[in-house]
């Protein structure tokens, strides 16, 4: 993997490198694009998307292993629906303890808190 080298050259001088992944699947992304190009008129080839979206779901799994003398920290985020961590790896020393999160852990944006407080009132 042509990316290993990068993250290996900057842990060895020292860098503390962690690896964020958003996956999220073709329909939604292109659904959303959609809704997008009719809001606001932009939009972005279909083809182009499709291509990109198989590369990294074929790259996913790459990321998940690399081992510790690549990356510190790895989190992986679902985005199909809302933002939330599907999972994690963090390395001490040279051993990488993983976790999974099952249903995931909702992030919330400053703009929904700001929708919360602006509905209470």
């Amino acid at each position: 993997m042509v990316f290993s080298k990068c993250y290996k050259k900057l842990k060895d001088l020292g860098y503390f490198v962690n690896v964020v992944i958003v996956m999220n699947n073709v329909d939604t992304v292109l659904n959303r694009i959609a809704e997008r190009a009719r809001q606001t008129g932009r939009n972005v080839n279909t083809n182009y998307m499709k291509t990109v979206y198989t590369a990294l779901n074929e790259a996913i799994p790459k990321y998940l292993n690399l081992d510790c003398l690549y990356s510190d920290n790895i989190l992986l985020y679902d985005n199909k629906y809302i933002l939330h961590l599907v999972y994690t790896s963090t390395c001490m020393g040279n051993t990488k303890i993983m976790k999974h999160i099952k249903g995931g852990k909702s992030r919330k944006t400053k703009k929904s808190k700001r929708s919360r407080r602006t509905h209470r009132n």
